[in-house]
């Protein structure tokens, strides 16, 4: 749509046509994830890291510091934890972790205008409970999830370029430096508000989700492969652990893609 159609839409002036998709939604993902949570049949054991998972031809037994607990099936769902699982056919998997760090920004009188999410290199959401959530910064292989200002100040410089009075708006009341909007000190004593974490991403950028495969047994059964990559597989079976399943490297769509995860997940 043009510039003119979306600037009707968003509710503030936009400088670029763009895509607008009518069902698009920006959520809380504490409050969704707590009314997921809200199930009869979910117990959440909080702080109760899994040591290992055994599996005894019937029941999976997962074994952790406050104890064990037994069920038919075992699902992965680690996120950016997959490379710490217990399990090596979920370590071991190639995945990759990237740093992300948003922004939290008080509304002002011009930014509660906006009715919708725009979003560019960067984004920022319409304001909830009186704020404003943008970002993110995109470091690849890191694992660090301390907050830094110099990404602060890379989120606000790319949410200036997206929209220049949008930015103007909210960092003038809320600017930590006297002289600039965009700059800050490594040693702030009350750092802005925001969030840091980490993505879990796959090669292909893909969903890693389905039945979990048995590593060494694959080895095994396709280690010709590793010779010939035309060698041919007659109707040999996939091995696959029985009734363990993985559902994660969502990376930055960890919101948009796990509920497409096809049966049984």
């Amino acid at each position: 749509m043009s510039t003119d159609e979306a600037a009707q839409i968003a509710g503030i002036d936009v400088f670029s046509d763009g895509l607008y998709w009518p069902q698009g939604v920006w959520l809380n993902p504490p409050a969704v994830v707590r009314a997921l949570l809200n199930h009869p049949l979910i117990a959440l054991h909080e702080d109760t890291p899994l040591s290992s998972a055994e599996y005894d031809g019937a029941n999976w037994t997962a074994n952790t510091p406050r104890g064990s607990f037994s069920a038919s099936h075992i699902i992965y769902c680690m996120g950016a934890h997959s490379p710490d699982a217990a399990d090596a056919n979920v370590s071991t998997l190639p995945f990759r972790q990237i740093r992300g760090q948003t922004g939290v920004a008080a509304a002002s009188g011009f930014s509660k205008r906006l009715r919708c999410a725009l979003s560019g290199e960067s984004y920022i959401s319409p304001s909830w409970q009186g704020q404003h959530c943008y970002g993110a910064t995109f470091v690849l292989n890191s694992n660090d999830d301390a907050w830094y200002p110099h990404e602060e100040t890379a989120n606000r410089a790319a949410l200036q370029q997206l929209n220049p009075p949008l930015a103007q708006s909210l960092f003038e009341q809320n600017s930590f430096e006297q002289n600039s909007l965009y700059s800050f000190s490594d040693d702030l004593s009350d750092p802005p508000q925001g969030h840091v974490a980490l993505r879990c991403d796959s090669p292909d950028h893909l969903p890693v989700v389905g039945a979990l495969g048995d590593i060494a047994a694959m080895q095994t059964v396709y280690a010709k492969l590793s010779l010939d990559k035309n060698y041919r597989l007659d109707n040999i079976p996939c091995p696959y652990l029985p009734n363990a399943y993985i559902n994660t490297a969502h990376g930055t769509r960890g919101l948009a893609t796990p509920p497409s995860a096809p049966p049984p997940l």
